[in-house]
Parts: C-alpha cells; sequence; structure tokens
C-alpha cells in the first residue's frame, strides 16, 4: 500500500511539473509559433511556495494557488478544475511555483501520505482477499463498510446434502477495496474501486489465518451489513436443512439453536 500511494504521488507531482515547464515555455515565448493558433484552457497553478501539509483552504485564502491559463494540448488529464474538491485536505508535499495542480497533490487530512501500517489499530494486522462480483456483494462494498463472512463448505466424499453455509466473522472492518482507502473518490468522479475485487480487512491476527484459510478453499462470501449491525449466532444452512422453519419473509430473522 505504501508503494501504491508513493507512486501516486509522485505521478502527481510529476505530471503537474510537466504541465508547469509547458506553461513556462508558453509564458516565456519560446514556442510562440508553435501555439500562435493554440486554444487555451483554465488551470489552476501554484504561484507561491505551498509547504507540505498546507490546508488546502489557507493556500486558497492566500492566493497561494489561482487561475491559470495553458494550451489545451499541455492541461493533465487530471488536472482539477473545481478548487471545491480541495475542502478539507492538505498538501501532501511541499508545492513549488508555476505547477499546475493536478488531483493527488491534496488529500484528505489524516490519510496524508504515509506508511499504511500506521492507520491499523493496536493489535490489529491488515488481510487482504480476493471476491468475484457474486461473492463480494456486486462491488458495492467501500472503505469503512462493515461486511459478514460467510464459508461454503463441501466435505469431500460427503453426500450433497452435506454442503452447508456458516458465518465465520461478522461485522468485520474494510479498509481498503481494491488498492483505495477513500470511501468515495477524491476528485468527485464515478469510479468504482468494488470492481477490483481485492478487499482488505482489520482483524486481529487469529481472525487473518482463518480468513486467508477460508478464502484459499474457494468458498468465501461476503454480504455487507447496515451501519446498526448487532452481530449474533446463526446457524449453519445445509442443502438437507435449507427449508426447515423458515419463515417465507426473509427480513423475519431465525432464531439460533
Amino acid at each position: 500500500m505504501g508503494s501504491k500511494r508513493t507512486l501516486i504521488l509522485i505521478a502527481a507531482v510529476l505530471v503537474g511539473a510537466l504541465a508547469a515547464y509547458a506553461l513556462y515555455t508558453y509564458v516565456n515565448g519560446v514556442e510562440d509559433r508553435a501555439y500562435e493558433d493554440a486554444a487555451l484552457v483554465e488551470v489552476y497553478v501554484v504561484k507561491e511556495h505551498v509547504p507540505a501539509n498546507t490546508r488546502a483552504e489557507d493556500a486558497i485564502g492566500q492566493k497561494l494557488i489561482a487561475r491559470g491559463r495553458i494550451p489545451q494540448e499541455f492541461r493533465p488529464a487530471t488536472a482539477v478544475t473545481d478548487l471545491s474538491v480541495l475542502q478539507e485536505k492538505v498538501a501532501q508535499v511541499a508545492l513549488d511555483p508555476g505547477q499546475v495542480l493536478v488531483t493527488g497533490m491534496f488529500a484528505e487530512e489524516g490519510k496524508v501520505y504515509g506508511k499504511f501500517s500506521e492507520s491499523l489499530d493496536p493489535g490489529e494486522v491488515a488481510v487482504t482477499v480476493a471476491v468475484d462480483q457474486v461473492r463480494g456483494v456486486a462491488g458495492l462494498i467501500r472503505p469503512d463498510d462493515r461486511v459478514n463472512l460467510m464459508v461454503l463448505l463441501a466435505p469431500e466424499g460427503g453426500s450433497p446434502l452435506d454442503k452447508r453455509v456458516q458465518y465465520l466473522y461478522q461485522n468485520v472492518k474494510v479498509l481498503v477495496v481494491g488498492q483505495s482507502t477513500e470511501t468515495k473518490p477524491a476528485d468527485g468522479t464515478t469510479s468504482d474501486p468494488g470492481t477490483s475485487g481485492l478487499i482488505t480487512f482489520g482483524v486481529t491476527p487469529a481472525a487473518a489465518q482463518r480468513i486467508a484459510l477460508a478464502a484459499d478453499s474457494g468458498g468465501l462470501y461476503l454480504s455487507l451489513a447496515p451501519h446498526n449491525f448487532e452481530p449474533a449466532p446463526v446457524d449453519a444452512a445445509t442443502l438437507g436443512s435449507m427449508f426447515d422453519n423458515i419463515p417465507l419473509d426473509p427480513s423475519v430473522a431465525v432464531p439460533a439453536t
């Protein structure tokens, strides 16, 4: 996770720097002839040095960031076009004058570039499983959600009626989906990190072992829990007993025996 976030940060800084160079050459007339008929578009440019950890609101209020114009062909695809997406975010690194503002230069406070391990609670480890869209609630799971983990078990050599599903853990904390720790895209886009199929949980070391074993068996299913979910015992379901004493309304809980 740390290396991934490092690459994202480096990419953001490099994109901003390249755009800044294009803006510099344009302003200084090095390629006046080439840009004679170029369409200019608005971007946000770092006007004065922005120290690392500076709040976006402060940088904007002090006019360290302001509008600029650059040939359209040099505007980065990730250029920030709306400063409102920077609210409650801080600069991940120091920003130099002339850099074009791009997504990734500012991040949510408390989620600034650093070791992901620092976000784990004491006694907690991170473990990742891969699930498809069916077993992963159609990609609807997001960081900070809580999920229940079910395991499908098929005893070797046993009757098909012996196949069963039972809960392994309930109310498990989701730390990361794919490689994103954001509950929604920071730039306001509609990208879907859930389609990656990778889900990372924060659990105890013992729970991590069992989750890894269940995932390796290929029988791990996730169900999305509501925000006020309270764990409760649930009997295992088997093909032979799945119709026993089951209410027709699936919203009615069946007491554990």
